[in-house]
């Protein structure tokens, strides 16, 4: 994990670390190399003050890290105060921060500071080893906390004043590299993190009315990761290389509780919003074979206001919100599975907002749903993250893969009392197809189930939200594409058949 920030520049720089073996040594002078080499690969440029080696400890004074920044002119420049780096006599180093530090940051045009400001730095605790040895490094770090903090920056010679206030909970780490074929390295990592709290504030600095202010608070943050892919140097060369060899990405972050708290005023112009979660996760593989991605986020509330809005605040709450996909890339000659979800559960809101359409509660306040979930085989024609595919990716004579079977494992939506399930399969015929508009339709079946549609339309339209023919539109198209099972409850079963013929319940409708 990487943060803008560069706090603890030397422990992020070279906790991209391996297993090693138990004889394995390395030197103090060997991890400070390291350090720069890897800012090189970034196409950063090092510079440091002073070196001192003494009893088996390489002191580093007045390092300075300094990044170009594309189209500006300008560089992004970080100054680091002190680096120890002492010898266990094992085989190991030590890396020795000092309690409290400053880092200095700004971005320079010409030489020539354009913003800048200083950030204090307090460790307590705080433990770092390096082991093994060049090609095969690890690093251990573990602290009670960390925190940084910024009070003011200055712009082109203006004082801005600026909170800025990052505190870190006990965390424990442990990364590793490895080199392998050739510029190829071998990443894996593990951190823990007991919360996370950041306060940011700025005022408008010409003395006028306008502010921003920013609270986050994340517990229990546990990532674990293994990503394998070519050098930074390499990439620097040829990014498409990012997907050559035995390219991989396995990353996972959950957290705890959160709550969030952000407000501005320019002007005439306020907002305000205040969020809170019970937890999430994020999970993504990324692969030569498949790429995936899963989003949860639970427990959401939140009360937004704003001047662009007419009432006071709008309140929501949600149960869950999340998202997953799973698609194949490589072509095996072999049908492969694909997924897709979505799914807002539990979905309430405030009175206020009620009050606009249905202040005498006609309407039931029941939590509302939207959920689907799609599941299928596919076949992959080419491979997709091939080098010579993604080059020639706009020129491509056919599409990269074809569907060959769909199921509907969710369907459900739910408002207001009526709600609405399904599910179903169909299959892709690309031998000898019925085509809609030049797209194979596919032949199978789904099945609905609906309740309470008619009470919601006539509660809708005795409110004045539908007009009447709307309300009898609406009614006419559910009987004629369902079959009454019950008081407000019906059924469908929605078919495409080989020949082409749209039915529903049995009877042709195309």
């Amino acid at each position: 994990m990487k943060n803008g920030f560069y706090s603890g520049l030397f422990a992020t720089g070279i906790s991209l670390a391996a297993a090693f073996p138990a004889m394995a040594e390395i030197s103090a002078q060997e991890v400070r190399d390291l350090l720069v080499d890897y800012y090189a690969e970034l196409g950063a440029k090092v510079t440091i003050g002073s070196e001192e080696s003494s009893g088996g400890v390489l002191t580093l004074t007045d390092m300075n890290v300094s990044f170009d920044i594309p189209d500006s002119g300008g560089q992004l420049v970080v100054n680091i105060d002190t680096i120890g780096l002492r010898e266990t006599g094992s085989g190991a180093v030590v890396v020795e921060l000092p309690e409290n530090s400053v880092y200095g940051i700004g971005f320079e045009i010409g030489g020539q500071q354009m913003v800048g400001s200083d950030m204090n730095v307090t460790y307590t605790n705080f433990e770092s080893l390096v082991s093994g040895e060049i090609g095969d490094i690890r690093i251990e770090s573990s602290g009670d906390g960390m925190s940084m903090s910024i009070d003011s920056v200055s712009a082109k010679g203006q004082t801005v004043p600026v909170t800025f206030n990052l505190d870190f909970g006990a965390f424990d780490s442990d990364y590793t590299i490895a080199t392998t074929d050739g510029d190829e390295n071998a990443i894996s990592s593990k951190f823990d993190l007991a919360n996370l709290a950041l306060v940011a504030s700025a005022k408008d600095p010409s003395g006028g009315s306008g502010f921003f202010s920013l609270t986050a608070n994340i517990a229990d943050i546990i990532s674990s990761g293994d990503l394998t892919m070519a050098s930074y140097a390499v990439l620097a060369e040829n990014p498409l290389a990012l997907f050559d060899g035995n390219f991989a990405i396995d990353i996972g972050v959950e957290f705890g509780a959160s709550d969030f708290d952000v407000a501005f005023k320019d002007g005439s112009t306020q907002f305000a919003m205040t969020a809170s979660s019970t937890g999430g996760l994020l999970e993504e593989v990324v692969s030569k074979e498949v790429i995936s991605f899963d989003i949860v986020q639970e427990g959401v509330d939140v009360t937004l206001s704003s001047s662009d809005i007419p009432f006071p605040s709008v309140k929501a709450q949600y149960d869950e919100l999340s998202f997953g996909i799973e698609v194949p890339l490589k072509a095996t000659g072999t049908p492969s599975d694909f997924s897709i979800s979505a799914a807002l559960r539990g979905l309430t809101v405030g009175e206020s907002i009620w009050a606009m359409v249905d202040p005498g509660q006609t309407i039931p306040r029941d939590p509302a749903t939207v959920a689907v979930a799609l599941s299928g085989k596919a076949m992959v024609l080419v491979d997709i993250l091939n080098v010579e595919t993604l080059a020639n990716i706009d020129n491509m004579d056919g599409p990269p893969m074809l569907p060959l079977s769909v199921s509907l494992d969710e369907l459900q939506v739910s408002f207001g009392g009526a709600k609405l399930t399904g599910d179903g399969s169909a299959e892709f015929n690309f031998e000898d197809p019925v085509m809609l508009d030049g797209v194979p339709l596919p032949v199978g079946a789904v099945n609905l189930k609906l309740t309470g549609a008619f009470g919601l339309i006539d509660k809708i339209a005795g409110l004045g939200l539908l007009p009447p023919e709307v309300s009898l539109g609406a009614r006419g198209i559910i009987g004629a594409f369902a079959t009454p099972v019950g008081d407000d409850a019906f059924e469908s079963k929605l078919e495409v058949t080989e020949d082409g013929a749209i039915m529903a319940n049995g009877q042709r409708v195309k």
